[in-house]
Protein backbone atom coordinates (compact mmCIF):
# COMPACT_ATOMS: atom_id res chain seq x y z
CA UNK A 1 0.00 0.00 0.00
CA UNK A 2 2.73 2.24 0.26
CA UNK A 3 3.51 2.80 -3.25
CA UNK A 4 -0.51 3.01 -4.43
CA UNK A 5 -1.47 6.30 -5.72
CA UNK A 6 -4.59 7.29 -6.43
CA UNK A 7 -4.32 10.14 -9.04
CA UNK A 8 -8.49 10.13 -9.46
CA UNK A 9 -9.02 11.39 -5.74
CA UNK A 10 -5.74 13.21 -5.49
CA UNK A 11 -5.79 17.21 -4.83
CA UNK A 12 -4.58 17.87 -7.39
CA UNK A 13 -6.49 16.47 -10.03
CA UNK A 14 -9.25 17.44 -8.43
CA UNK A 15 -8.05 21.28 -8.62
CA UNK A 16 -8.29 20.40 -12.80
CA UNK A 17 -11.80 19.44 -12.42
CA UNK A 18 -13.21 23.03 -10.79
CA UNK A 19 -11.16 24.77 -13.70
CA UNK A 20 -12.54 22.86 -16.62
CA UNK A 21 -16.39 23.36 -14.98
CA UNK A 22 -15.61 27.16 -14.33
CA UNK A 23 -14.25 27.21 -18.44
CA UNK A 24 -17.33 25.03 -19.02
CA UNK A 25 -19.66 27.75 -17.71
CA UNK A 26 -17.51 30.75 -19.70
CA UNK A 27 -18.36 28.58 -22.79
CA UNK A 28 -21.64 28.28 -22.12
CA UNK A 29 -21.71 32.27 -21.31
CA UNK A 30 -20.08 33.01 -24.55
CA UNK A 31 -22.49 31.02 -26.48
CA UNK A 32 -25.24 32.65 -24.98
CA UNK A 33 -23.89 35.91 -26.02
CA UNK A 34 -23.60 34.81 -29.24
CA UNK A 35 -27.21 33.48 -29.44
CA UNK A 36 -28.67 36.74 -27.92
CA UNK A 37 -26.07 39.24 -30.44
CA UNK A 38 -27.27 37.01 -33.65
CA UNK A 39 -31.06 37.35 -32.49
CA UNK A 40 -30.79 40.98 -32.11
CA UNK A 41 -29.31 41.60 -35.56
CA UNK A 42 -31.25 39.21 -37.62
CA UNK A 43 -34.33 41.43 -35.58
CA UNK A 44 -32.62 44.72 -36.38
CA UNK A 45 -33.00 43.18 -40.60
CA UNK A 46 -36.48 42.37 -40.09
CA UNK A 47 -37.57 45.79 -38.71
CA UNK A 48 -36.02 48.01 -41.20
CA UNK A 49 -36.73 48.51 -45.21
CA UNK A 50 -33.64 49.69 -46.03
CA UNK A 51 -29.56 48.39 -44.93
CA UNK A 52 -27.88 50.79 -46.45
CA UNK A 53 -28.22 53.98 -48.94
CA UNK A 54 -25.23 55.75 -49.23
CA UNK A 55 -23.67 58.64 -52.11
CA UNK A 56 -20.14 57.29 -51.46
CA UNK A 57 -19.81 55.07 -54.78
CA UNK A 58 -21.83 57.23 -56.87
CA UNK A 59 -21.36 60.27 -58.85
CA UNK A 60 -24.98 62.09 -58.40
CA UNK A 61 -25.59 63.27 -62.14
CA UNK A 62 -27.54 66.45 -61.33
CA UNK A 63 -28.64 67.99 -64.88
CA UNK A 64 -29.99 64.14 -65.42
CA UNK A 65 -32.48 64.19 -62.95
CA UNK A 66 -32.83 67.91 -62.95
CA UNK A 67 -32.56 68.49 -59.33
CA UNK A 68 -30.81 66.71 -56.75
CA UNK A 69 -33.22 63.90 -55.88
CA UNK A 70 -31.51 61.78 -52.54
CA UNK A 71 -33.91 59.06 -52.70
CA UNK A 72 -33.42 58.29 -56.06
CA UNK A 73 -29.52 58.36 -56.16
CA UNK A 74 -26.86 56.75 -54.70
CA UNK A 75 -26.66 53.08 -53.99
CA UNK A 76 -29.56 51.32 -51.84
CA UNK A 77 -29.66 47.90 -50.21
CA UNK A 78 -33.08 46.78 -49.66
CA UNK A 79 -33.57 44.24 -46.93
CA UNK A 80 -34.60 41.21 -48.21
CA UNK A 81 -36.37 40.17 -45.38
CA UNK A 82 -38.83 43.54 -45.39
CA UNK A 83 -42.67 42.89 -45.15
CA UNK A 84 -43.28 43.62 -49.05
CA UNK A 85 -47.20 44.17 -49.05
CA UNK A 86 -47.35 48.27 -49.03
CA UNK A 87 -44.70 47.79 -52.35
CA UNK A 88 -47.34 45.69 -53.72
CA UNK A 89 -50.14 47.80 -53.51
CA UNK A 90 -48.04 50.86 -54.86
CA UNK A 91 -46.97 48.81 -58.04
CA UNK A 92 -50.31 47.98 -58.44
CA UNK A 93 -51.16 51.84 -58.34
CA UNK A 94 -48.49 52.10 -60.66
CA UNK A 95 -49.67 49.80 -62.97
CA UNK A 96 -53.47 51.62 -62.51
CA UNK A 97 -51.94 54.66 -63.07
CA UNK A 98 -50.05 54.18 -66.17
CA UNK A 99 -52.87 53.60 -67.96
CA UNK A 100 -54.85 56.06 -66.26
CA UNK A 101 -57.39 53.80 -64.31
CA UNK A 102 -58.35 54.22 -60.79
CA UNK A 103 -57.58 51.53 -58.35
CA UNK A 104 -59.71 50.73 -55.36
CA UNK A 105 -56.86 52.46 -52.80
CA UNK A 106 -57.28 55.70 -54.05
CA UNK A 107 -59.23 58.27 -52.57
CA UNK A 108 -61.66 60.24 -55.13
CA UNK A 109 -59.16 63.18 -55.64
CA UNK A 110 -56.35 61.22 -56.50
CA UNK A 111 -58.24 59.20 -58.67
CA UNK A 112 -59.40 61.78 -60.66
CA UNK A 113 -55.59 63.34 -61.19
CA UNK A 114 -54.41 59.92 -62.51
CA UNK A 115 -57.23 60.22 -64.83
CA UNK A 116 -56.47 63.75 -65.82
CA UNK A 117 -52.52 62.78 -66.16
CA UNK A 118 -51.52 59.31 -66.38
CA UNK A 119 -48.08 58.20 -65.55
CA UNK A 120 -45.86 58.45 -67.45
CA UNK A 121 -44.08 55.32 -68.14
CA UNK A 122 -44.94 51.64 -68.40
CA UNK A 123 -42.04 50.31 -66.57
CA UNK A 124 -40.18 51.62 -62.82
CA UNK A 125 -37.72 50.00 -60.67
CA UNK A 126 -38.05 50.35 -56.85
CA UNK A 127 -34.83 52.03 -55.89
CA UNK A 128 -36.09 53.24 -52.18
CA UNK A 129 -38.63 53.15 -49.32
CA UNK A 130 -38.75 54.58 -45.99
CA UNK A 131 -41.30 53.80 -43.12
CA UNK A 132 -42.56 56.63 -40.90
CA UNK A 133 -44.27 55.71 -38.10
CA UNK A 134 -48.10 53.96 -40.15
CA UNK A 135 -46.86 55.73 -43.16
CA UNK A 136 -44.43 53.72 -45.97
CA UNK A 137 -43.19 56.20 -49.16
CA UNK A 138 -42.25 54.04 -51.64
CA UNK A 139 -39.39 55.40 -54.39
CA UNK A 140 -39.62 54.55 -58.18
CA UNK A 141 -37.52 55.05 -61.35
CA UNK A 142 -39.36 55.31 -63.86
CA UNK A 143 -38.02 54.48 -67.36
CA UNK A 144 -39.80 55.97 -70.17
CA UNK A 145 -38.32 55.83 -74.10
CA UNK A 146 -37.48 59.39 -74.07
CA UNK A 147 -34.92 58.68 -71.45
CA UNK A 148 -35.37 61.41 -68.47
CA UNK A 149 -35.16 60.76 -65.52
CA UNK A 150 -38.40 60.58 -63.51
CA UNK A 151 -38.91 59.52 -60.18
CA UNK A 152 -42.39 58.71 -58.79
CA UNK A 153 -43.20 58.81 -54.91
CA UNK A 154 -46.18 56.79 -53.24
CA UNK A 155 -46.73 57.54 -50.06
CA UNK A 156 -49.40 54.37 -48.29
CA UNK A 157 -50.75 54.80 -45.25
CA UNK A 158 -51.85 51.41 -42.97
CA UNK A 159 -55.65 51.66 -43.10
CA UNK A 160 -56.11 47.97 -40.58
CA UNK A 161 -54.92 45.08 -42.12
CA UNK A 162 -54.80 46.66 -45.48
CA UNK A 163 -52.78 49.80 -47.10
CA UNK A 164 -54.48 53.05 -49.40
CA UNK A 165 -52.91 55.20 -51.35
CA UNK A 166 -52.44 58.63 -49.78
CA UNK A 167 -50.27 60.85 -51.62
CA UNK A 168 -48.47 60.65 -55.16
CA UNK A 169 -45.64 62.74 -56.92
CA UNK A 170 -43.41 63.15 -59.74
CA UNK A 171 -39.98 64.79 -59.65
CA UNK A 172 -38.60 65.28 -63.41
Amino acid sequence: MKGTKFPIWSQHNLGRDRKSAGSVTYRRLAVAAIVCATAVVVWWFASTPVLLHTHILTKPDYRSWGAYNEEGTGVTILNPFRSRVAERVAEAFLRDASSGECSPEMSEGLCGAVKRRPLPAADWRLVYRRNIGNDIYVFYRLRQASQQCVMAMVRLKQNGASWKISAYGLSY
